[in-house]
């Protein structure tokens, strides 16, 4: 099979001579925190009430070999018992098209008190993916002197235009009031992903996630907000690195808080490494704006490619729109708990 559609071929060529740059076979978000626990499933249930999400990435809309992926996701923290409980919908169209996939995930998560400054959260993921491959495919020998023919026969195995599998995930998150420390490991069970009638397993990929809180200033409580609650401007500086088979990458940038904004900058890339020993590991610069009204949150980010895909793809967009419930004011928090001080509007406890 040679590939897709004549319009997918450049999406061959960009994720055979540029494979870091989409991260193995997994799906690379910007604004993780808006969506961390799709990163690590510790984080589960690290609201203080209902979380729900929605989040959309579209990658590269400039070339014709786009990403499109979508996510739907709720999650609680039931302090009771310690427990996080969340489940997640993915839906993601690759090369335009070209195959698509939706993932089912059920979370849960636990934390333990390991000192009256510092907890431990682990989380497991329990996922079914169905990965479906458009069936309009050119083979070698339907290709003549004049071009392609699809009256000619083809000699090569026919694909399995349906692949199924259960996708597991499991991590740790350590945090105290002022720094967290996640790691994670996904696709433990290696699936078999492959359309063909061999084997093209999923390699392990790996999170390292970590972070500080800085508050610089911070204003008197009023009556209905706890203590936790009083902080109005932080800076979190972040670092994500994450390495799948023998692709890996690196975020690093700072967010900031004040009230009701937040706006964030980092870089993608590894600086001190080539691909091919020729092409400098720089992806991306991202800059982020968010605002928060009431209980409800909305993100939006851009990527600014820095790499030689610049010119074709056009960088990437994401949305994120974050709701909890109920409100702040409104829950009667019995069962208090540590607060996460990961950089969300919402102060998670």
């Amino acid at each position: 099979m040679v590939g897709y559609k004549n319009r997918y071929f450049l999406f061959f060529l960009l994720y055979i001579y540029h494979i870091n740059y989409v991260d193995a076979q997994d799906i690379q978000f910007s604004q993780y925190y808006n969506l961390v626990h799709y990163q690590n499933p510790a984080f589960v249930g690290t609201s203080y009430a209902w979380r729900g999400v929605v989040h959309s990435r579209l990658q590269w809309p400039g070339s014709e070999s786009r990403y499109l992926t979508s996510v739907v996701s709720l999650d609680y923290n039931y302090a009771k018992i310690n427990s996080g409980l969340g489940a997640m919908f993915i839906y993601d169209d690759q090369g335009d098209g070209a195959i698509k996939a939706t993932r089912g995930i059920l979370q849960y998560a636990y934390r333990a008190s390991l000192s009256p400054s510092l907890d431990l959260r682990g989380g497991v993921n329990l996922g079914y993916v169905g990965r479906r491959l458009d069936n309009d495919l050119y083979y070698p020998t339907q290709f003549n002197g004049s071009g392609f023919s699809q009256n000619l026969p083809s000699t090569t195995d026919q694909p399995t235009y349906f692949r199924s599998y259960i996708d597991i995930a499991a991590g740790v998150l350590l945090y105290s009031k002022s720094f967290w420390l996640g790691i994670s490991s996904n696709h433990i069970n290696e699936p078999n992903q492959s359309f063909m009638q061999g084997t093209d397993r999923i390699p392990r990929r790996f999170d390292f996630l970590t972070g500080y809180k800085i508050v610089l200033k911070s204003k008197p409580a009023m009556r209905y907000l706890e203590p936790e609650d009083e902080e109005i401007v932080a800076l979190y500086p972040t670092v994500l690195y994450k390495f799948q088979g023998k692709s890996d990458q690196l975020d690093v940038g700072i967010y900031g808080i004040y009230d009701y904004l937040k706006l964030g900058v980092w870089y993608r890339g590894i600086l001190i490494k080539n691909y091919n020993n020729t092409i400098p590991n720089h992806e991306s610069i991202i800059f982020l704006a968010g605002f928060k009204i009431d209980n409800i949150s909305f993100g939006y980010s851009y990527d600014f490619l820095i790499s030689k895909l610049a010119p074709i793809a056009k960088g990437a967009h994401e949305f994120n729109l974050t709701i909890l419930y109920p409100k702040r004011k409104n829950f009667k928090h019995k069962y208090k708990y540590k607060r996460l001080p990961c950089p969300d509007f919402f102060d998670s406890k």
